[in-house]
């Protein structure tokens, strides 16, 4: 294929975009890169889609397709632009190789030469299974397939048509993914913001109800030191008062007229008189 774009072509424009790793090796990258994105699609570029194309020399017609239409400035041009960007990758290969004769098996190809646009669905292989059994395993959805007399006789511009109309719904499928990814992201940042305002609202609240406590407890003690002040009050007046009590003596008898006497009367602020008899020789 190379060959082919150095005839006429300025190679640093259009270089060939199929790549030389193995074929299984591709599909398993791009199917953990997928895997990744599924992941964290905001760290991790979408994968792209796999153009495979299986060669075979000994078919007459195959270098003429090759050289026509596979390297077709414009057929190359768009497979270079979508890979360039990151949403095409191109595997191609001879069934006489290992990795041909094994994607040949896979996609239960008769005819050549073929071409395929697939995209490999998600998923990391397994560690104890082998490279080729992983890859056989890999859900491959054929988004656009082509082989024998029907891609030996298609012209360069029908081929485009075709890549082009399948990369265009692929683009699409992809900014309505990154659609909903960035609307799951606004409904989880909407749903963070809901929970920190309640979160703030609520530790307010206990706050608020923290500070109406202390403040009750605060005029609680405020209220009970005021009752203990005024019961101290109270009982040492009452004290006061029975001390003085117990200072007097026993009222004399007003009977006795052996004893002298001496009979004190007080006119209290409110009007009630006080009387009380005391002996002569009592002391004030």
């Amino acid at each position: 294929i190379q060959n082919n774009v150095n005839e006429g072509v300025d190679a640093s424009l259009l270089e060939c975009p199929f790549i030389e790793k193995g074929y299984t090796n591709t599909v398993n990258d791009i199917a953990n890169q997928g895997q990744m994105h599924n992941e964290d699609g905001d760290n991790n570029p979408s994968p792209p889609l796999l153009l495979i194309y299986l060669h075979s020399p000994l078919h007459g017609k195959v270098p003429q397709f090759v050289k026509n239409t596979l390297c077709n400035q414009r057929v190359l041009e768009l497979m270079n632009q979508h890979s360039n960007c990151g949403t095409l990758a191109c595997w191609g290969g001879s069934i006489h190789t290992a990795d041909g004769a094994h994607a040949k098996d896979t996609l239960q190809v008769v005819s050549f030469p073929f071409l395929a646009l697939v995209r490999v669905q998600p998923g990391r292989a397994s560690s104890s299974s082998s490279s080729s059994s992983s890859s056989n395993q890999r859900n491959l959805e054929l988004l656009f397939r082509m082989e024998g007399p029907a891609l030996q006789t298609i012209n360069a511009n029908s081929l485009h048509t075709h890549l082009s109309n399948a990369l265009l719904k692929y683009q699409g499928i992809l900014s309505e993914a990154a659609m909903r990814r960035m609307q799951r992201q606004d409904e989880v940042r909407l749903r963070d913001e809901q929970d920190r305002e309640y979160r703030e609202t609520l530790e307010e609240d206990q706050r608020r109800e923290r500070e109406k406590l202390e403040q009750k407890r605060l005029q609680e003690e405020e209220e009970r030191k005021i009752r203990q002040e005024m019961e101290n009050v109270q009982h040492e007046k009452e004290s006061r008062l029975q001390n003085a009590r117990d200072m007097l003596e026993e009222e004399p008898d007003s009977s006795d007229k052996s004893i002298v006497q001496a009979r004190i009367r007080l006119m209290l602020p409110s009007g009630k008189r006080v009387e009380r008899s005391f002996r002569g020789n009592d002391t004030i």
